[in-house]
Order: C-alpha cells, then sequence, then structure tokens
C-alpha cells in the first residue's frame, strides 16, 4: 500500500515537472502550470519575490513565491524545494537566480548627489 502511494506521488511530480515551466529575462517573468494555464509578469508589476514553505509545516516543501501588485501571491510551479530525497538539488541555485533578477530588474538607480 505505501509503495503504491510513493509511486503515484512520484508520478505526480513528475508529470508536473514536465509540464510546467518558467523562465525569465531581465523584463519579466513567465510561467505554464502542469495543466497549460500560463501567467506573464513584468518585473516592475512584482512586489516581492521570497522561498519560503508550500504548507505552514516545517516538513512541507520549499517554494518560490511571487507577489504581484494587483493580482497576490503565485507559486512558480517548477521551482519546487521538495524535502529529503524528493529535493531538486539545484533548488537554491534555482530560486536566487530568479530572486537576483528580479532586483536586478526593479533597482532604482539613485541620483547623484
Amino acid at each position: 500500500m505505501a509503495v503504491g502511494v510513493l509511486l503515484v506521488i512520484s508520478g505526480l511530480l513528475q508529470v508536473r515537472g514536465a509540464f510546467s515551466s518558467v523562465s525569465f529575462d531581465e523584463r519579466e517573468i513567465w510561467w505554464t502550470g502542469a495543466l497549460g494555464a500560463g501567467k506573464r509578469f513584468a518585473w516592475a508589476d512584482i512586489t516581492n519575490v521570497e522561498v519560503g514553505k508550500n504548507r505552514n509545516r516545517p516538513d512541507s516543501g520549499d517554494v518560490v513565491r511571487v507577489t504581484h501588485r494587483e493580482h497576490g501571491d503565485f507559486k512558480l510551479p517548477a521551482v519546487i524545494g521538495m524535502p529529503g530525497a524528493w529535493r531538486d538539488p539545484d533548488f537554491e541555485t534555482k530560486a536566487a537566480d530568479v530572486i537576483a533578477t528580479w532586483r536586478a530588474a526593479t533597482a532604482t538607480s539613485e541620483p547623484a548627489a
């Protein structure tokens, strides 16, 4: 029974990973979820990008959450750090790249004194 549940979970994670994607450049971020629904936002409209727990439990996976100024919070579908053996070994790098790109895109230059 437990093996069957693990196989189902593994299959669902693989399907989600195969059909979801996150891309970004210096102007915007866009992603497509496992069911094909997508979002595209300019970095200028994003007020926060952070790593947090998927749920309010310490054993839940980490996610990258973006906050749009008008549409609220979104979890990036393909950047997920599951706990233990399920964890994407590149999660920290992927999350850091998204956050650094957002910060660079939204940094305002201060006027010279």
